[in-house]
């Protein structure tokens, strides 16, 4: 569905081209086209990395070990929430569609809107995403089962029911199926969402919440994502924007030794 690894970096390579070799009276589209090719290639380093793994063995005892801390803590209504809709045909296809999507759109606004209108914040925001895709791909190497690969625990796979799944069957489609923790999804939509509250006071970051709750809805119900998958992915956005913030500091000579004024002054 989605622009494949050896297109993402033909672009990113066109898109360098013209950034590093554009005339100067082409400054400020050059500067676009560099920060065009940055995205792209971290795009296709996504889409390169985000490998199938076919690896059953141990994906899921660790999703159920998931489902049984999910339960001890009370947070465990996944498949509570996915009974809801199963049998309303329009929620469910709506949730599968929302699922398949609106993430990677909704990341492009984001970044060109503050690309655009925040540019000050944009190079810390492009950053964090970033750095956070990369850390989630490096852990969603162990496997980990979704709730829709356990039916013995009463989980449908939806988009299959409704025949708008981007995986298919186990073994096919367009990633990694036993890659559920982190969220990927939700950690992009949270960004989007932490990103638009800090960077502006209109009530259209309203829209960015709606579209962080309905994402992390979404993942649920379709049972493509625990509940943890979500949290992990939202709660590491903290400690690299933290860090991220800090780097640039001591880079730029700012070496303030007081980590409470950083904490207080953190962007998410």
């Amino acid at each position: 569905m989605w622009l494949s690894a050896n297109y993402a970096f033909a672009f990113t390579a066109v898109l360098g081209a013209f950034g590093f070799f554009g005339k100067e009276r082409w400054r400020r589209t050059s500067s676009a086209a560099r920060e065009a090719a940055i995205v792209f290639v971290l795009y296709a380093l996504w889409r390169l990395f985000d490998v199938v793994t076919l690896r059953m063995n141990g994906a899921q005892r660790r999703g159920l070990q998931i489902w049984h801390v999910e339960r001890a803590i009370g947070i465990g209504s996944e498949r509570w929430l996915q009974q809801r809709i199963i049998d309303h045909s329009l929620l469910s296809q709506a949730a599968n569609g929302y699922y398949a999507i609106l993430h990677v759109p909704a990341m492009i606004i984001c970044l060109l809107w503050l690309y655009f209108r925040h540019r000050d914040s944009y190079a810390h925001w492009r950053s964090v995403l970033a750095l956070s895709t990369g850390a989630d791909v490096l852990i969603r190497l162990v496997p980990v089962a979704p709730p829709r690969l356990l039916p013995d625990l009463g989980f449908v796979d939806i988009a299959i029911k409704y025949h708008q799944s981007v995986y298919g069957r186990f073994g096919g489609g367009v990633s990694d199926q036993l890659a559920a923790m982190p969220s990927i999804h939700a950690g992009w939509a949270i960004l989007v969402a932490a990103s638009t509250w800090r960077c502006t006071q209109s009530r259209w970051r309203w829209v960015a919440i709606a579209h962080a709750t309905l994402t992390m809805l979404s993942v649920v119900v379709t049972a493509n994502h625990w509940w943890l998958d979500c949290i992990v992915a939202g709660a590491m956005l903290v400690p690299i924007s933290l860090i991220w913030s800090r780097a640039i500091q001591l880079y730029s000579g700012q070496r303030s030794t007081d980590w409470t004024s950083d904490l207080s002054e953190i962007r998410l």
